[in-house]
């Protein structure tokens, strides 16, 4: 149809056609913004504008200190483009536009670089009143001296510094950070040093009232009681939750050693043993192992010289190694770790008329796959989940909750020991529990 144009007609078409705004295709369009949208960054509230500065790193009118305001987060001074360590030959590429939009990027971060700087600095000040506020909570909570290194002198007077004691009691507050509650708080119904003695129900027990293994046990199969405890009771807790919580130590600040100076023994000087306790009746094929529980937990210390003598004893020496090996190793040694043991006793068995348990009162139960090892700075928790306990058991402890303040308890832990380089055992631990209202404790949400 064209070739039968006249030739004027053709060439006016052919230069309208030349002269037309030429109009993007649908798969065009979205290069053409794409590109369009990457000429002047914009940033995310917060977020760095490096890449503006980097924009201008080649022009004279961007000064260095313009491009050292735009760091961003966990970014080092050496990811920030220097214009002034380049040597390679620069060429302009911003247009006006962009040096403007992106001068504008670079003033925004350096006000917001000031501004974070003032609130970083305010929220340091706040860190460091808290950590001095918990300080004195947690010395009180425990009976320690504390003296404040901040507080006015009188004039003419030296200025009172820290005591050694509460340098190094603030070492080892680890894992726990200033400001989280002391040990013994977490509830209406803990305790601790602190506490009046209305509102303790647990005390340290007494291990001789226990029988354990005796040397040449393989051979005899004899028992006989136990020689004293190592550690005290300090310190316990009692809440509801309605999941487990495991390392409780690492949410509360746990008591201070009882004696200044390192730890050298490869023992712990803080124990912390953690008993979770279903709150519902038991499903006969049930296997869930963390639904809502009562957690008991018990805080104790031992000082290093205690520590010491028991390694040296001739008479209980195997024990305190075998403790310190699984010290060591029970988080790496299923094998070892499931050698820790309980001993139960319920002192007024006849006066609850519950006689026929007598057969099974202090007898020894392995806390095996139930049990669970946390270690952190100069402590080791062990925590027992009875939802693992047989259905039989649980079952049983279960109907006897509400009945738990009426008992008279008497408990003890230690390693099971096997050859006659680990004998004799010896409970390390102790507590007796009573007037404990087990089924009304307060529910926690930490």
């Amino acid at each position: 149809e064209a070739s039968c144009m006249p030739a004027s007609a053709a060439r006016k078409s052919r230069i309208a056609a030349d002269t037309a705004p030429t109009q993007p295709t649908e798969a065009a369009a979205p290069q053409i913004s794409e590109r369009n949208s990457q000429r002047v960054p914009t940033p995310a509230s917060g977020e760095s504008v490096a890449c503006g500065a980097a924009l201008l790193a080649d022009s004279s009118s961007v000064k260095t200190s313009s491009a050292s305001v735009t760091l961003s987060a966990g970014q080092s001074d050496s990811d920030v483009i220097n214009s002034s360590d380049s040597k390679e030959p620069s060429t302009n590429i911003a247009t006006s536009d962009e040096r403007a939009a992106v001068a504008q990027l670079v003033d925004i971060a350096a006000s917001t670089n000031v501004a974070s700087s003032v609130q970083s600095a305010s929220t340091a000040t706040a860190t460091q009143q808290v950590a001095a506020s918990a300080t004195q909570q947690v010395a009180a909570a425990y009976d320690v001296t504390c003296c404040d290194a901040d507080e006015a002198a009188p004039a003419g007077a030296q200025k009172e510094q820290p005591s050694d004691r509460m340098v190094e009691m603030a070492k080892n507050l680890s894992p726990s950070a200033p400001g989280l509650p002391a040990a013994g708080t977490l509830t209406s119904a803990s305790f601790n040093a602190a506490s009046p003695e209305s509102r303790r129900w647990a005390s340290t027990g007494h291990g001789p009232e226990f029988e354990v293994r005796m040397f040449d046990y393989k051979r005899h199969g004899k028992k006989a009681p136990s020689t004293l405890q190592v550690y005290r009771l300090v310190a316990a807790d009692v809440f509801r939750r309605s999941n487990i919580l495991y390392d409780v130590s690492s949410h509360v600040t746990l008591p201070p050693p009882p004696d200044d100076g390192p730890n050298d023994t490869k023992m712990p000087r803080r124990l912390v043993l953690n008993v979770i306790v279903p709150v519902d009746a038991p499903a006969l094929f049930a296997k869930e192992t963390d639904l809502p529980c009562y957690q008991l937990v018990l805080y104790f210390v031992a000082d290093c010289e205690t520590l010491k003598k028991w390694c040296d004893s001739a008479t209980n020496g195997g024990a305190a190694r075998l403790f310190s090996r699984f010290v060591q190793s029970a988080r790496f040694e299923t094998e070892l770790k499931e050698r820790f043991k309980m001993l139960i006793k319920m002192d007024n068995l006849k006066e609850l008329g519950l006689s026929s348990l007598q057969k099974y009162n202090g007898k020894p139960a392995l806390i095996t796959k139930s049990g669970r090892v946390s270690q952190g700075d100069d402590y080791l928790e062990m925590s027992m989940n009875t939802f693992c306990f047989a259905y039989i058991t649980k079952k049983t402890v279960n109907s006897m909750l509400p009945r738990v303040p009426e008992f008279k308890l008497h408990a003890a832990v230690t390693i099971e020991a096997r050859d006659n380089d680990e004998l004799p055992e010896q409970c390390f631990a102790t507590a007796r529990v009573c007037n404990l209202d087990l089924t009304g404790a307060p529910c926690l949400t930490i």
